[in-house]
């Protein structure tokens, strides 16, 4: 507040998601607790007398719609905003970027939006722009939330040259993806396909997600990718996949599974096989891009997994996208398999998980497993009747206690 008015605050644009926020909004531990960065929502502010108190907001649900509501915090604390001499500035910014933390929580929680501060200076956009190769992803996400703070053309410019000299980072595959980078992408195609050789396994799964990102997510109309340049890339990845898959890398192999999916060759089918053969999240992922081109053998392969004992997760969590998969992939073609599950497997999630898929179709083998998850108390109860409600919210409300789920329940048991 100023004169008795308040100051409207900049719309700081949330990257990506939460934990990229530039306000003070999230920092990872042992990051100051004791400043907020008021430069970043109220870069205006001219010398003078201010005031500013704390306001919280509450999520308040009802059917619907999500309200806030807010409720003050703290008391009003004054304090004086002065205009600091060039000379001063200068000096302050050289110490910064001669003593940059190395700790996450200094870096998210005080030198970056610190450096905020120096903006357009391309010392302090430089800096920033380093940290998107950090392997924090809170730091990562909030260097790219700072670059906001800068002119566009001057990020943009910097985000090409880092591409083509440092090779892309996992925060970098998504903001070179957006507009308006992406009428450059040719060059960063060719930057990323080099990338595919690099010793560094992050920077390999970085690649492989920009490939996908430029090439196989739907295309904006006005500016579709050349199908040369996907064929080019498209070989550069199945010519790198086999190195990917003996290095064991979790992540570069997670990405692959995720590019493979969105090819048809049948190089990329067995390549895929042998992702999902080799268990760990990768497998998963794996097992999930097979459905996106479904083949009739897949689905028997893929289907058997759900019954076969000996997972290395006695539960069956990483079995239980699955069904999920397979519904999408081949529609009613997978309820036998699906019924087949729900009585066979010996893993909990692979049933409930058949259970929520075929419930749908009012199932009676699944709508007598919800049932049975109700009326005998099992451990995932309160999940399923979360599910039904979500899933059918015009026959239950939120509110919906036991006695009116078994009902919804039995009478698509005995329909009239």
């Amino acid at each position: 507040m100023h004169d008795g008015k308040l100051v409207p605050p900049r719309q700081v644009q949330i990257w990506g998601d939460a934990s990229g926020i530039l306000c003070g909004w999230v920092a990872p531990p042992n990051a100051p607790t004791d400043q907020l960065p008021l430069h970043i929502w109220f870069p205006s502010l001219q010398p003078g007398e201010y005031a500013v108190r704390w306001i919280t907001q509450m999520p308040e649900f009802s059917p619907g719609k999500l309200d806030t509501v807010d409720s003050v915090a703290s008391d009003w604390t004054t304090f004086f905003v002065t205009s600091a001499p060039r000379s001063q500035r200068e000096e302050w910014l050289r110490g910064m970027l001669a003593k940059v933390p190395s700790a996450p929580g200094m870096l998210a929680g005080e030198f970056i939006p610190d450096l905020a501060a120096a903006a357009p200076d391309d010392r302090a956009l430089r800096a920033i722009a380093n940290l998107l190769y950090s392997n924090n992803q809170v730091v990562s996400r909030l260097a790219a939330s700072a670059l906001q703070i800068f002119p566009e053309d001057q990020v943009n410019k910097l985000l090409m040259e880092l591409i083509h000299t440092h090779g892309p980072s996992d925060t970098l595959a998504y903001m070179v993806s957006a507009e308006p980078l992406r009428r450059y992408r040719a060059s960063m195609v060719t930057d990323c396909i080099q990338s595919l050789d690099s010793s560094n396994t992050n920077q390999i799964a970085a690649a492989i997600k920009t490939l996908r990102f430029f090439l196989h997510l739907p295309p904006n109309a006005d500016d579709p990718p050349s199908a040369s340049m996907a064929v080019v890339a498209d070989a550069a990845v199945l010519r790198a996949a086999p190195r990917i898959i003996a290095a064991g890398h979790e992540e570069s192999e997670r990405e692959l599974a995720e590019y493979l999916g969105t090819l048809k060759q049948p190089e990329a089918h067995e390549l895929l096989w042998q992702i999902a053969s080799s268990g760990g999240s990768a497998a998963e992922q794996a097992r999930i891009s097979l459905a996106w081109n479904p083949i009739p053998d897949d689905l028997r392969r893929l289907a058997a997994l759900l019954i076969q004992p000996g997972d290395p997760d006695p539960t069956g969590r990483d079995l239980s996208s699955i069904p999920y998969s397979l519904m999408r992939g081949y529609g009613a073609t997978a309820i036998p398999w699906l019924d087949k599950a729900l009585a066979d497997s010996p893993y909990v999630w692979v049933r409930t998980a058949s259970a929520r898929e075929l419930v749908h179709n009012n199932d009676p083998a699944a709508l007598r497993f919800f049932l049975d998850a109700i009326m005998n108390r099992r451990f995932y109860k309160d999940e399923m009747t979360r599910f039904l409600k979500d899933a059918f919210p015009s026959d239950l409300k939120q509110d919906a206690d036991d006695t009116a789920v078994v009902k919804f329940l039995t009478d698509r048991l005995s329909p009239k």
